[in-house]
């Protein structure tokens, strides 16, 4: 608590809080929706979506979730508050944790307003999930999403973890993770429409199993997107014709931008990189390796045509 001049203001680390702050805890005895959620043992609330419901629009509301809080998701919570952000506390697999187990092509989470911000949050997948399930979809609305410190199991099924829809810009990802010992995940991030100006950056990508990813770690799909920035990206386990970044899907023109500093091992490096477009983002510093083999650089000029393959 911070106190100025006898107005007391709430802190989340270094952070000043305008709004209200709601904490959520699924294992505490006297958990509930019904409680304010004002106080972390006297009143937590049982779920996010329960948080959600009390958080006021443009206020600058935080939900805290408390460490080891766990959820079973088998239908959609919509992130549709402008302004909130939900903050996970603890460390590891002491995160708070979300499991997906829908089976009829549905999203976790949809963001549907701006500003959101999803912070130290594990998601998983299970057996359970058939095609086309989603972690969190960003839709139309969902400008200047922010995700960090996330951590993302991915399953078998031909899904992916994160969409990004209908035009929604400035989205901000950085610093988290993915991770699978399972067949058939098809991407980590797909921009499956027009969406301008997103950062991806810092991002891991590993993937453990002989069938790897089935499309790419990151993959701009049919839309052209504008000024979009990929920087730090490594992807582990890759294999025959897995893209780490896939620039168009069959597109005349691909996204302009940057792409720079990323690292990749990989069982296939011709198909490491893959932009079908005469035009493209410019490729800075990309670089990956087969098992056994020195990394050459993909190709250090201002765009990537698709004649060009990198160095072995």
């Amino acid at each position: 608590m911070l106190d100025i001049s006898g107005l007391k203001l709430p802190m989340i680390g270094d952070r000043l809080v305008g709004g209200n702050v709601y904490f959520v805890d699924s294992g505490a005895g006297n958990r509930s929706d019904d409680n304010d959620g004002l106080h972390p043992t006297n009143s937590p609330m049982a779920t996010l979506d329960g948080a959600l419901d009390r958080c006021t629009a443009s206020n600058g509301d935080f939900i805290v979730l408390l460490p080891g809080h766990a959820e079973s998701l088998s239908a959609t919570v919509a992130l549709d508050k402008i302004g909130v952000t939900i903050l996970g506390l603890g460390n590891g697999q002491n995160r708070p944790t979300f499991t997906f187990t829908a089976t009829a092509a549905d999203n976790m989470f949809e963001v549907t307003v701006a500003d959101i911000k999803l912070d130290n949050i594990v998601m998983k997948g299970t057996a359970a999930i058939g095609d086309g399930e989603t972690f969190i979809d960003v839709q139309a609305g969902g400008d200047r999403f922010e995700m960090c410190n996330c951590y993302f199991y991915q399953t078998g099924s031909d899904s992916d973890a994160v969409t990004m829809t209908g035009g929604c810009d400035d989205v901000y990802i950085h610093d988290c993770e993915w991770y699978s010992t399972s067949a058939g995940p098809d991407t980590g991030i797909n921009v499956e429409t027009s969406c301008d100006r997103p950062r991806f950056e810092n991002l891991i990508f590993r993937y453990e199993d002989s069938d790897g990813i089935d499309e790419g770690c990151i993959k701009f799909e049919s839309q052209i997107s504008e000024q979009i920035l990929v920087r730090n990206i490594v992807g582990m386990g890759l294999r025959d014709s897995e893209e780490l970044i896939w620039t168009t899907a069959g597109a005349s023109t691909g996204p302009t931008g940057l792409i720079m500093q990323c690292y990749a091992e990989t069982y296939d490096n011709s198909a490491l990189w893959l932009n079908s477009a005469t035009t493209g983002p410019a490729f800075i510093e990309c670089y990956g390796a087969e098992p056994g083999t020195h990394a050459g650089p993909h190709q250090e000029i201002s765009t990537l045509h698709p004649s060009v393959s990198p160095a072995a």
